[in-house]
């Protein structure tokens, strides 16, 4: 097959499996083996128990974005890495028309973008078991802390008070007043999705809401205070006992409950390539037939033969991201949980 035909039928070809493509992605790297048997060791329990509870740093397995292989970022780097804005001093012949040696440096730029893309859309397709397991984990602490139980789903206003009444009169004390005071301000917005290589960090109240419970008793004895703040501190529901005051005709209580509501967090997803629109964010300019005939070495055909594999595996990626998205959320979650639960096993001054 002589030269000029060999170029066509690359030409072609490239042009058939011209495909459409992303910005990025979270690029999960492969799990280590050690923290994956770590992982599925048994979870702590709620404190108390003969196993370490909430209270005690846990190691989460959660895979995050890695960098790509060392193999691959070593060749990166001996072509000056991948810079996504052309150079403002680009050198050109005439319109549209680039000097050899620049385009095929951005070219070869553009092969090791998308074989990096590719590499770590495979790592996380094979990761999708270890996010699964991830998963497995969180919900089985939860459930031996009993973390449900001490910071329900919803609100349960009228049991808490039920509960706490009851403490009171097993001291033969009387509940004098009982207020709940919910925030004002509404829990931020999350975003639905995000797309490309952007991490996103939770905060306290995009996992769970908190409300203020004050009480105020019959004057008490300070025996019978410290008897009450014990009662409230064994409730199944976790409280957050901030004040205990003296008053002329009674006894202040300050605390803070929490609920968790339902689940809310930023779908991680991967859209698909653009081989054209990657090329121009390169600075490769001109038709896709003259670049193709002055790529001597064949990196134009190299990144389409990555974006193509890339475009077709994005289902299991995303099937991957949507687990590491709510294995991030599960996260935050249990980090707030065990937070709180070391927060109110203290005990303020009791006057």
């Amino acid at each position: 097959m002589c030269a000029h035909n060999r170029q066509m039928f690359w030409f072609a070809t490239l042009l058939a499996g011209c495909l459409i493509v992303v910005g990025g992605c979270n690029r999960p790297r492969k799990v280590d083996t050690a923290a994956r048997d770590k992982a599925q060791e048994p979870a702590p329990a709620h404190p108390g128990t003969d196993v370490d509870g909430p209270g005690t740093a846990v190691e989460d397995t959660v895979a995050t974005p890695p960098e790509v292989s060392e193999k691959v970022a070593s060749e990166a780097d001996q072509i000056g890495g991948t810079a996504l804005i052309p150079d403002a001093g680009a050198t050109v012949e005439g319109p549209g028309t680039m000097v050899p040696d620049d385009l095929t440096e951005r070219l070869k730029r553009l092969k090791f973008q998308a074989r990096r893309e590719v590499m770590a859309a495979r790592t996380t397709i094979e990761n999708i078991p270890s996010y699964a397991r991830s998963l497995e984990k969180f919900e089985r602490e939860f459930e031996q802390w009993g973390m449900y139980a001490e910071v329900p789903v919803e609100p349960r206003h009228d049991e808490l008070k039920s509960a706490i009444a009851e403490v009171v009169a097993k001291l033969d004390l009387e509940l004098l007043y009982y207020n709940i005071v919910e925030p004002e301000a509404k829990p931020r917005r999350l975003p639905d999705v995000i797309h490309g290589d952007k991490s996103f960090d939770f905060e306290d109240d995009d996992i769970r809401h908190a409300f203020q419970v004050t009480i105020r008793v019959n004057k008490a004895e300070r025996e019978q205070l410290v008897k009450l703040i014990a009662g409230l501190k064994d409730l199944e529901r976790m409280l957050l006992i901030r004040r205990v005051k003296a008053l002329p005709d009674g006894n202040l209580v300050n605390m803070e409950a929490y609920w968790f509501g339902e689940e809310r967090y930023p779908l991680h997803q991967v859209v698909p390539r653009n081989l054209k629109t990657e090329m121009e964010q390169l600075g490769v300019t001109g038709s896709m037939e003259e670049v193709l005939r002055q790529d001597s070495v064949g990196y134009l055909q190299n990144a389409a033969l990555s974006y193509r594999e890339l475009n077709s595996s994005l289902a299991k990626v995303n099937e991957a991201m949507g687990l590491l998205s709510r294995s991030k959320f599960l996260e935050a979650r249990s980090s707030f949980y065990r937070r709180a639960a070391e927060a109110a096993a203290g005990t303020p001054p009791i006057p």
